[in-house]
């Protein structure tokens, strides 16, 4: 991945490095010292405790959930069913 890479709360993104790779998250934070993004995917890595992520270990689609992005920009709860939904919809052929 490029070190210029930028990511948006709500985004989704894909690691492409790790144990986890291949796996499907939305961005629920982002570091204030680059390059590091938090990740959420409702299942093992919850909004409460989501896994820190270094961004050139991602690969990161130009899908973003709006209304995840809203929540997490106003600081409002995001539950974890709310993130599976969000990965669901966004992980549709059609979109990809």
């Amino acid at each position: 991945m490029q070190d210029d890479q930028h990511v948006v709360l709500g985004q989704l993104v894909t690691s492409v490095a790790g144990r986890d790779h291949g796996a499907d998250y939305i961005v629920v934070g982002i570091d204030d010292k680059p390059p590091y993004i938090y990740v959420a995917n409702g299942c093992n890595h919850s909004v409460a405790k989501p896994k820190k992520k270094n961004i050139r270990h991602v690969r990161a689609w130009q899908l973003v959930s709006v209304e995840m992005a809203k929540k997490l920009t106003a600081g409002e709860k995001v539950t974890d069913e709310a993130v599976r939904q969000a990965i669901a919809c966004l992980v549709r052929p059609d979109n990809l």
